[in-house]
């Protein structure tokens, strides 16, 4: 029904065999093949960053610093969006209330793509909005966003890019280059 939704518990199987699960999003009320899902945990390893935020936050527009995967088509998850990027979202961001209006928005030195999934398992993407940058904008309903920044190209893995989270309609992408950021991301791997 393409929602995002928690399983609630095992139901068997069908009369071929498949594996059937119950889901929150309809109270259990249909067994679920589980060929049909795509999960998503609450995993804080299943994103590279957490984020809550209320209308008003402090620190408008909030920037963070990431390192660019190319891992994965974003294709994948939805036909509508271009470029390639980390399997794990970049960051989950929950929102504690409806926003009524919020602008996400990327900025590197190299061609960048921007694909969210809102709470209701909708894809939203951009490519090229703001010059080569990417921007979203628009009110969001209160829940868990999860917000990919990728690349046009794979082969701008490696790169560095800057990400942000604004109420003002006013901030462009290229701002990003002058903020304090967070960084986001995997820490590197210890060498043995």
């Amino acid at each position: 029904i393409g929602r995002v939704t928690r399983v609630t518990g095992p139901r068997g199987v069908d009369e071929k065999g498949c594996p059937l699960i119950a889901v929150e999003v309809d109270d259990g009320e249909y067994d679920w093949r589980v060929r049909d899902l795509e999960r998503v945990t609450d995993d804080a390893s299943d994103a590279l960053a957490l984020l809550a935020l209320a209308p008003g936050f402090a620190g408008d527009p909030r920037t963070f610093e990431g390192v660019l995967e190319t891992d994965e088509p974003f294709e994948r998850r939805s036909s509508e969006c271009s470029g390639v990027g980390s399997r794990a979202a970049t960051m989950r961001l929950t929102l504690d209330e409806d926003f009524e209006s919020i602008v996400f928005l990327a900025h590197a030195e190299v061609d960048l793509t921007l694909m969210v999934r809102t709470p209701a398992g909708e894809f939203i993407c951009a490519d090229d909005v703001d010059d080569l940058d990417p921007v979203i904008t628009g009110s969001a309903a209160r829940g868990v966003y999860e917000i990919w920044v990728g690349a046009y190209d794979a082969d701008a893995a490696g790169s560095t890019f800057r990400f942000g989270i604004s109420e003002k309609a006013n901030v462009r992408a290229t701002d990003l280059a002058t903020m304090n950021v967070s960084r986001i991301g995997r820490e590197p791997e210890a060498n043995p």
